[in-house]
């Protein structure tokens, strides 16, 4: 993205509306191959390979609501820590439970990156590289030869040329349009009454939210009153207890004259 604010909500758009090869094209283009995915209902982490787990989650999401009518409200964007805020709300059609949509509304915060391929810190990377290794080693082996060639994944040689790679594919995006914006994660925010949509249907679930929610407002209201007068009653009674005091001393005082 070379202008986040300014491109996410047609990029939103294409996500959750675009077939199945334009999304997946979607997220293959502005997702870095690292990028993790947050959600009520499932996360994925940032490993090597994470962003194939998001483009499972986009597809399901997409085939559980094939027609998805969503608005983008508002954008801010956080250049300094590279935070990119997206209100928006939507309208999600179960086609399991028909006749019924679920409005919603929520705050996506997207962690963006200018680097295309961030490290992953996931050991999981660590264990792909040690497998395509041995692999390299067994075709070694088996091209008849006598000497056994290893590649350690810290070779410093292997080392330089990743990132001498890694470097060059940075240079190519920002010279091909100034610097350029990647999503490394995506934290899809709800309310508690909007997310119960989702699993109770037609209002109930909302109904019981609010309902919990009031409650425990008016038991707070409750137990601030309660622990107020339980504080104030040893107050009033030591002050009352020192009053009587003084009052018993100047009675004593006027009696002695």
């Amino acid at each position: 993205m070379d202008d986040p604010v300014a491109e996410i909500p047609r990029i939103i758009r294409t996500l959750c509306t675009a077939s199945p090869a334009i999304q997946r094209s979607t997220i293959d283009t502005y997702f870095t191959p690292t990028a993790s995915f947050t959600h009520p209902f499932c996360r994925t982490g940032s490993f090597a390979g994470s962003i194939w787990l998001i483009m499972m989650i986009y597809r399901w999401y997409k085939i559980l609501s094939p027609h998805i009518d969503i608005c983008v409200d508002s954008v801010a964007f956080d250049k300094e820590n590279l935070l990119l805020y997206v209100s928006m709300h939507q309208n999600f059609k179960l086609w399991v439970v028909p006749f019924y949509n679920a409005p919603v509304k929520l705050v996506t915060v997207l962690q963006l990156t200018t680097d295309p391929f961030p490290h992953a810190s996931d050991p999981l990377e660590t264990v792909e590289k040690a497998v395509s290794l041995e692999q390299e080693d067994s075709e070694v082996k088996g091209s008849g030869r006598n000497r056994k060639v290893t590649f350690s994944p810290q070779d410093p040689a292997r080392k330089k040329d990743t990132k001498r790679e890694k470097s060059a594919d940075s240079a190519i995006l920002k010279q091909a349009g100034g610097e350029q914006y990647f999503i490394q994660s995506q934290n899809d925010l709800y309310q508690t009454s909007e997310w119960i949509k989702f699993l109770i249907p037609w209002g109930l679930g909302v109904f019981l939210v609010v309902t919990w929610q009031v409650g425990a407002t008016i038991a707070c209201v409750i137990g601030t009153k309660l622990f107020d007068l339980f504080t104030w009653l040893p107050r009033k009674l030591h002050r009352g207890h020192y009053q009587g005091l003084d009052n018993d001393t100047e009675v004593l005082g006027a009696e002695r004259y």
